[in-house]
């Protein structure tokens, strides 16, 4: 799984470790407070190819 931080400018990518079966895990500094749009890529082995996106408040 990898996170994916996305802004006007540009996109970081965030790799994901699975730290518990079915819970991921990863570490980001944001460079300063504003609103973040996060996405959640997802990919499978089997096919699986999913997207969810999330705002972030960081203050």
């Amino acid at each position: 799984m990898k996170f994916e931080r996305k802004i006007p400018i540009n996109n970081d990518w965030i790799e994901a470790k699975e730290t518990v079966e079915g819970t991921y895990e990863g570490k980001y500094v944001f460079p300063e407070p504003g609103t973040y749009y996060v996405q959640i890529h997802v990919e499978k082995e089997e096919g699986l190819h999913e997207h969810s996106k999330k705002t972030i408040e960081v203050q």
